[in-house]
């Protein structure tokens, strides 16, 4: 009794130093603002630079809800939060759509269309073949004369910084922007994976001792019965 009694108190006070994921930011835009559910997470400041971007009608994209931020330019939006909490990982998830005429690396004459994306600390470049979960394909929005392409995003970084960058421009020879190309994001979410204070550990610390009190406990009570 005594033995799973102080098993159960230890789990007990262990329980708490387990790496959660904490929500940072998130958003849908469907209340026409950026940054919509702040999250319990440490941080100083969150900043947005639309640079000619703005939150439109979805019209018929998948999953995008009524709202989505879309940009037709070469400018480059930002995402951009400063004075996070002690963590040890990020995970990053959203929804992109490639709008209307993008060009492939292959097409000497109209393109390349390039889209770069910045996570952290790393840039990716990404043509109309780009990866992803495909979401769907069709004529949803602006140009109805091509095909549209919604992708579903994921990543997660080994992070400790106090400040993260999510930013997404358009660019490339042929890239023309206004209705003949852009790229739209909605469903936008920032999590954490938060390091325990040091009074946490110290708890586990005492846990990890509970337990193995209570196994000497049954080697004692074991070899006096022997």
């Amino acid at each position: 009794m005594m033995k799973s009694a102080l098993i159960l108190a230890a789990a007990l006070v262990a329980a708490p130093t387990l790496a959660a994921e904490t929500l940072v930011w998130s958003t849908d835009f469907e209340t026409g603002t950026v940054f919509k559910t702040v999250g319990p997470f440490p941080q100083d400041t969150r900043t947005a630079t639309l640079a000619g971007g703005s939150i439109q009608n979805a019209q018929s994209l998948p999953g995008f809800g009524t709202k989505y931020l879309r940009n037709s330019s070469t400018g480059e939006t930002k995402f951009l939060v400063t004075g996070l909490g002690a963590h040890d990982s990020l995970r990053l998830t959203f929804d992109l759509a490639l709008l209307d005429s993008w060009d492939r690396e292959s097409d000497t004459r109209w393109g390349p269309d390039y889209l770069f994306v910045t996570v952290g600390d790393t840039t990716y470049q990404w043509a109309p073949e780009w990866p992803g979960t495909l979401v769907g394909r069709g004529h949803y929005a602006v140009n109805g004369s091509w095909q549209d392409s919604v992708y579903s995003h994921e990543f997660v970084i080994p992070h400790t910084g106090s400040d993260f960058l999510f930013s997404i421009r358009a660019g490339g020879k042929g890239f023309q922007g206004g209705n003949d190309e852009s790229w739209g994001v909605d469903n936008i979410r920032l999590l954490a994976n938060a390091v325990p204070e040091p009074s946490t550990w110290a708890m586990m610390i005492a846990g990890f001792g509970l337990v193995g009190y209570a196994a000497r406990c049954r080697r004692a009570a074991s070899a006096a019965t022997a």
